[in-house]
């Protein structure tokens, strides 16, 4: 099967439950196999990975419950990511995160909770070592190898270290929830995390200037109209290289979803050669190793 047919055959088939509104800066989104230019009034599937550039100023995702997602420069951002991994002291079985923060600056805001109160809160975010549920105000967080930032704008945030097994490398899984009001920082200094009830000049200088600012959402402005985004050659491995190797519970359908991109022979060479940093991709390299085996024959019937 050639690679194009083997693309088009991979595309997935899902609602789109997110729409960009604002594109200051470059950025891409890959959507299944297929990537694009991010612009105004394009539909987000369901796990679309969004990446802007480093010297983009602001890309914002909106939903239909008024929420939204601003990103700053150099960051990787999936959006719907599906359930991820739970944290260790939440009752039950968390609503699976509006989005999953791999890398850089994000500032989520949630519209007013509902008038009920047992109303379900509006998805939180989740980041490699933090999942955090805010019910109604703003929370920026920024995400890096070395450090994790939560900023609280406004309203009031939860914040919980992830059991995942990034976080327990880091020494962070475990941690006991932490309320935030508006105004407090939870951030990540070595193998621990801090509380502060306020944030620091310092740190609120480091938000990226179009994160500073909060501007009119612009979901209706797009009501009623289809917009294309202009497409782009397919991922390389480079392109995804930062997502194959996350965490496991985030890449578990990965090779479903990008199995196509390996009829590609740079791709597929990478692949193997990066096989033990994500080695649920054997199935797709190797797939005469993964096949059940035959069942025996029955033995032949005496003969009389």
């Amino acid at each position: 099967m050639g690679l194009a047919l083997a693309l088009a055959l991979a595309q997935p088939v899902c609602a789109a439950p997110a729409r960009i509104t604002i594109v200051d800066g470059g950025a891409v989104v890959t959507d299944g196999t297929r990537r694009f230019t991010a612009t105004e009034g394009q539909w987000l599937g369901e796990r679309a990975l969004i990446e802007t550039g480093p010297t983009a100023v602001l890309l914002r995702v909106e939903w239909a419950d008024g929420s939204a997602a601003d990103l700053g420069p150099a960051t990787r951002l999936m959006v719907a990511p599906g359930p991820v991994a739970p944290t260790p002291h939440a009752p039950g079985s968390p609503r699976p995160p509006a989005f999953y923060l791999l890398q850089g600056w994000a500032k989520h805001s949630a519209p007013a909770a509902p008038a009920a109160p047992a109303a379900p809160p509006a998805p939180g975010h989740q980041t490699p070592s933090l999942r955090v549920e805010a019910r109604q105000g703003a929370v920026l967080a920024f995400e890096a190898a070395s450090e994790s930032f939560v900023f609280v704008e406004s309203g009031a945030a939860t914040a919980t270290a992830t059991a995942t097994a990034t976080a327990t490398a880091r020494g962070l899984a475990g941690a006991s929830p932490v309320a935030l009001a508006a105004g407090a920082v939870y951030r990540r200094s070595d193998a621990a995390w801090l509380a502060q009830g306020r944030a620091t000049p310092a740190q609120l200088q480091r938000v990226p200037p179009g994160l500073r600012t909060t501007l009119p959402l612009r979901w209706a402005d797009f009501a009623g109209k289809t917009v294309a985004a202009a497409p782009l050659p397919p991922p390389a491995y480079a392109d995804l290289q930062a997502w194959l190797t996350a965490e496991r519970a985030l890449r578990a359908d990965f090779p479903r979803r990008f199995g196509a991109l390996a009829a590609d022979p740079a791709f597929r060479k990478a692949l193997v050669e990066h096989l033990a940093a994500h080695p649920e991709w054997s199935a797709v390299l190797n797939p005469e190793q993964h096949r059940p085996p035959h069942p025996p024959r029955p033995a032949a019937a005496a003969s009389h």
